[in-house]
C-alpha cells in the first residue's frame, strides 16, 4: 500500500490496488474507490469502517422491521441473536 501526500484533506482508497491517495477528487473510478476518508489512516481501513456502517444499519432496519413487536419479542429476538 502506497500513500501519496497532500494538502487535501480528502482520502480515497482503491479497493484493487489497495493504495490510498490524498485528492480533493477521486483518482479511480467508482467502482474501483472507497472514500472520502477524512484521513489516510480512515482511508486504509475502508473495510473495517464500510463493515461496522453496514452492521449497524441492519440492526436499524431490523429493529424497525419489528418496532410493533411487544416486549416479549424482541426478547426473543435478542436472544437468539445473541445465541
Amino acid at each position: 500500500m502506497t500513500a501519496q501526500s497532500s494538502s487535501s484533506s480528502r482520502y480515497w482508497f482503491n479497493i484493487r490496488t489497495g493504495e490510498v491517495a490524498s485528492s480533493d477528487t477521486p483518482l479511480w473510478s467508482a467502482l474501483e474507490c472507497m472514500g472520502p476518508y477524512p484521513s489516510a489512516v480512515a482511508a486504509r481501513d475502508a473495510y473495517l469502517i464500510s463493515t461496522a456502517r453496514n452492521m449497524c444499519a441492519d440492526y436499524a432496519e431490523e429493529e424497525w422491521q419489528h418496532r410493533d413487536d411487544d416486549e416479549f419479542d424482541r426478547e426473543q429476538r435478542r436472544w437468539e441473536r445473541n445465541w
